[in-house]
């Protein structure tokens, strides 16, 4: 890449490349720096700029060991926009003031004092009018033997690698298929999967598929995760990342990725990706019969229950409109109201969603243990195609399954019908930590900074809880790991927190 770089230019190799990546490149002779992000944002690209200096890095804490201390201070009203939503920030912050995020499918140029950022990639770049209608057309069996052969291709690109690869195996119907696929491909490949007795009843969903597809046992790991374990891991998480949790499921999964590591794996596959273009959130059918304002799926929508900086606000909203604007533009041909309002919500989901969230705190625990997490449900090639597919055979209310149909289709014939069985995942830890008779909330000293309510739901005193791990590692203020006083005497007493009690 470097020398398509230095002998086409910018423009031109992101015309070509694919992949995740984050890079910087420095034109010496034109003293000009170019950097890029992906096009879906699996890779961070986190900068500092003022008149001196531009310094950029994957990760936040290399940036803010180079800055004053003035400069390293929390943005308290990004703080509220992401107590207000899904776990999302406008996807261009960060939680610090002064620390931009490169958003996915952009490059910048830096010369002399002034930074450009261009826009090079939009999933509705994927849409074709032609390719669409002539799908249309398409029989279902046809589509599906398609979407299989795609998804074949993206793994075997997947595992281009001069080392060893393993891959997750959740029992989830994303990462079951590609164990599936890859186990023909492959059958040397390890498999690792997380056992959560104490949160799951799904002890013989992983053991049914490993049978199903004949997978020796030594090519089994098994991570079993414990409650004890999950706050102490979380803490130390966002001590690496230095940004909140987007959903409990982080620290079982960093776990996962030590495990790997340890066993000289250092490249992994993964299942994440796919929903956001498949229609797999089951929040997703909600959408497509609301009629409030923006008419957005929930998980881009806010709330104001902590009172969310009205300038933010108006700005993150306009540019998902402006987003909309360009969508329904380019399917309005399409007639049907409810096939349209399908499609806009899933290339939203996939503009805004998957870089805001799964996306970026996929990087972040597998990188906290210096493992590469890839995503074959990202390969161009196949979004292309599954962006170009009717939308019932992703999602619908006339069937007994509606999100993912096809998906879940392919799954069900290649693996059996017990594997559309609903999936509870480790992220149930993070509910266990969330219950408010742990907690002595009048100590915490993010609610006293950002001056919010404390009656929490337990989705929200999970993040508020982040934070707090955050506030008080930067501000040197009794930290969580040695203090008492954040608890309750249930909250002491109770074994979940026994490893970071003292």
């Amino acid at each position: 890449m470097f020398y398509l770089l230095k002998i086409k230019g910018i423009k031109y190799t992101l015309k070509i490349i694919e992949g995740m990546f984050s890079f910087i490149f420095y034109d010496s002779k034109k003293k000009q720096i170019f950097g890029a992000r992906d096009h879906f944002g699996q890779k961070p690209f986190y900068y500092y700029k003022n008149s001196d200096n531009f310094i950029a890095s994957t990760n936040i804490k290399p940036i803010l060991r180079n800055l004053t201390v003035r400069d390293k201070s929390l943005d308290y009203d990004i703080c509220k926009f992401y107590l207000c939503s899904s776990g999302i920030i406008p996807k261009n912050k960060t939680f610090f003031k002064n620390i931009k995020n490169l958003p996915a499918g952009y490059y910048l140029t830096v010369k002399k004092n002034t930074i450009r950022k261009v826009k090079y990639f939009s999933p509705i770049n994927f849409f074709n009018k032609n390719i669409y209608n002539g799908n249309k057309q398409e029989s279902l069996e046809d589509i599906k033997y398609q979407l299989k052969d795609k998804i074949n291709k993206a793994i075997k690109k997947h595992l281009i690698c001069d080392t060893k690869v393993g891959s997750t195996l959740s029992g989830g119907i994303d990462s079951s298929l590609i164990a599936n696929y890859l186990n023909k491909l492959d059958n040397n490949i390890t498999f690792l999967t997380n056992r959560s007795p104490e949160i799951e009843n799904l002890s013989k969903l992983v053991p049914k598929i490993i049978k199903k597809l004949k997978i020796r046992k030594n090519r089994i790991i098994y991570i079993k995760q414990k409650k004890s374990e999950y706050f102490k891991n979380l803490i130390n998480l966002n001590h690496y990342s230095l940004s909140p949790a987007k959903w409990g499921g982080g620290p079982p999964m960093k776990e996962l990725c030590k495990v790997a590591r340890i066993n000289k794996i250092k490249v992994l596959l993964g299942g994440d990706g796919v929903d956001e273009y498949f229609c797999g959130y089951n929040t997703f059918k909600d959408s497509i019969n609301n009629e409030k304002k923006h008419n957005l799926h929930k998980i881009l929508n806010l709330n104001n229950r902590f009172k969310i900086n009205n300038i933010l606000k108006k700005k993150y909203y306009n540019e998902i409109e402006n987003s909309k604007k360009e969508i329904e533009n380019k399917i309005k041909f399409i007639k049907d109201r409810k096939e349209k309002k399908i499609l806009v919500n899933t290339f939203l989901d996939m503009e805004y969603f998957l870089q805001s969230c799964p996306l970026p705190y996929v990087d972040e625990y597998s990188m906290h243990e210096s493992v590469e997490m890839r995503s074959p449900y990202l390969d161009l090639e196949l979004v292309k195609f599954c962006a170009n597919i009717p939308t019932e055979y992703k999602f619908s209310d006339t069937k007994n399954i509606s999100n993912k149909y096809l998906l879940r289709k392919l799954a069900s014939e290649e693996l059996g019908n017990y594997i559309n069985r609903p999936k509870e995942g480790t992220r149930n830890y993070s509910k266990s930590i969330s219950n408010p008779i742990f907690w002595n909330l009048d100590n915490f000293l993010i609610i006293k900074k950002l001056s919010i309510r404390k009656d929490l739901t337990y989705k929200e005193l999970f993040k508020v809880i982040n934070l707090e791990i955050i506030y008080r590692y930067l501000s040197g203020k009794n930290n969580i790991l040695v203090t008492n006083n954040l608890f309750t005497d249930k909250g002491r007493n109770n074994y979940i927190f026994k490893n970071v009690i003292s």
